[in-house]
C-alpha cells in the first residue's frame, strides 16, 4: 500500500527536555492510526509536529512524499493539506452549521460550498441541522460537524486531539464506532490521539502505545492487546495480573495455575523466573476444577460478571465470566486456564 505519512527518528523537545525522542513510524492511505498513552507521554506533540505548529529538532516528517518538518525547517500548517478536529470542536458560534462545514472551502463558488456541506452533513448524519447554530445542537452533533468540516475541503491527513474526551461515556462509545465508520466512507487517512484504549481499539486499525515521548510499539490493535512487546505495554494494554511462573523449556512455564504452553518459542533459559501476564479472560469457570480461587471481588457488568479472586498461594488475579456464573465474596470458585496467547515476561527480580 501507499504510505501517506512518514515519521522518521522524530525528535521535540521543550526547554532543552526532549519530549518526543527517536519517533518513527508510517501511515498507509486509507487507514486509521492513533497514538495512545498516558498524560505526558509527548502524543499530542507529536499531532501538532505533524500538524506544523511544533518544530521538530531531529529526524523529519514527511507527508505525501514530500518533507514537512525538518530541523530548523518547517512549511506551515495551511500548506499541509490537513483536516484538524480539536479537542473543543473550535466551531464559529456566528456562523450556522452549514457554513461552519464550508468554512474551508472560501476559494470555491457559492454554489459548491453549498453543495459540499450538504454532502458532508448528509455523510455525518445532520443534513437536518443546517440551519442551526452550535449552541443549539448536543456536544456529539457538534463533534460530527467539526468532522465534517475537517472532511469537506478533502485533505490528505485529518488529525484528531482526543476527539471525544468532553463527552459522557456511552456517547463516546458509540460516536467512535460512527466516527470510524464516516472515515472509512470517505477513504479518509487520519491520525487520532488518545489515553482511553477502548476509543483506540474501536477506531484504529494501526496504534503505536507511547510513554515518555519514546514509541513502545507500533502494531493491530489485536497484537497490542495479545502480544505486547514490553510490560509497559503488557500492563498499560486493558486489565491483568502478573503470577510468578518458572521456564521449563522454550515454550513450558508451570505455574501455580499449571503448566502453560506459550503459542511461540521464547528465549529462555530452563529454570528461570518468568511473570505471566492472566488476563481476565484467560481465565475461565469450572466448577469441576481441582484448582480454586477465592472470591474477594464482584462486579456486575449486564452480560457478564468481573470477578476479583485470590489464587492458594495468595496471588491475584481477574476472571470475567458470564454473569449468571454469581458467587458470593469469601466463597470459593473453580477455575481453569485457556490462554492462547502467552504474555510474558522475563521476571525482573530473581
Amino acid at each position: 500500500m501507499d504510505t501517506l505519512l512518514r515519521l522518521e527518528e522524530v525528535s521535540c523537545a521543550y526547554d532543552q527536555t526532549n519530549v518526543v525522542d527517536n519517533l518513527s513510524f508510517h501511515i498507509n492511505k486509507g487507514d486509521i492510526a492513533c497514538l495512545l498513552g498516558p498524560s505526558g507521554c509527548g502524543k499530542t506533540t507529536t499531532l501538532r509536529a505533524i500538524a506544523g505548529f511544533e518544530p521538530i529538532i531531529a529526524g523529519a516528517i514527511i507527508l505525501d512524499g514530500k518533507h514537512v518538518s525538518v530541523q530548523k525547517k518547517l512549511t506551515p500548517p495551511e500548506k499541509r493539506h490537513l483536516g484538524m478536529v480539536f479537542q473543543d470542536y473550535a466551531l464559529f458560534p456566528h456562523l450556522t452549521i452549514r457554513d461552519n462545514v464550508s468554512f474551508g472551502l472560501r476559494k470555491a463558488s457559492p454554489a459548491m460550498r453549498r453543495s459540499t456541506a450538504a454532502k458532508m452533513l448528509e455523510l455525518v448524519g445532520l443534513e437536518q441541522y443546517a440551519n442551526r447554530y452550535p449552541h443549539e445542537i448536543s456536544g456529539g452533533q457538534q463533534q460530527r460537524v467539526a468532522l465534517a468540516r475537517a472532511l469537506a475541503p478533502e485533505p490528505s491527513l485529518i488529525l484528531l486531539d482526543e476527539p471525544f474526551s468532553n463527552l459522557d461515556v456511552d456517547l463516546r462509545r458509540r460516536l467512535s464506532l460512527e466516527v470510524r465508520d464516516i472515515l472509512k466512507a470517505q477513504g479518509a487517512t487520519a491520525l487520532m490521539v488518545t489515553h482511553d484504549q477502548e476509543e483506540a481499539f474501536a477506531v484504529a486499525d494501526k496504534i503505536g502505545v507511547m510513554n515518555e515521548g519514546v514509541l513502545q510499539q507500533w502494531d493491530t490493535p489485536y497484537n497490542i492487546y495479545h502480544e505486547p512487546l514490553n510490560r509497559f505495554v503488557a500492563n498499560f494494554i486493558g486489565q491483568g495480573h502478573f503470577i510468578r511462573g518458572k521456564a521449563l523449556s522454550p515454550e513450558l512455564v508451570e505455574t501455580e495455575v499449571g503448566i502453560i504452553h506459550g503459542n511461540r518459542a521464547y528465549n529462555w533459559v530452563a529454570d528461570s523466573p518468568i511473570d505471566i501476564l492472566l488476563r481476565p479472560d484467560d481465565i475461565l469457570p469450572d466448577p469441576d476444577s481441582p484448582l480454586q480461587a477465592k472470591v474477594l471481588q464482584k462486579t456486575f457488568t449486564g452480560a457478564s460478571m468481573l470477578f476479583k479472586l485470590q489464587l492458594p498461594t495468595g496471588s491475584i488475579v481477574e476472571a470475567l465470566f458470564p454473569s449468571h456464573n454469581d458467587h458470593e465474596i469469601g466463597t470459593s470458585v473453580g477455575i481453569r486456564l485457556e490462554a492462547d496467547h502467552l504474555v510474558a515476561f522475563p521476571s525482573p527480580t530473581q
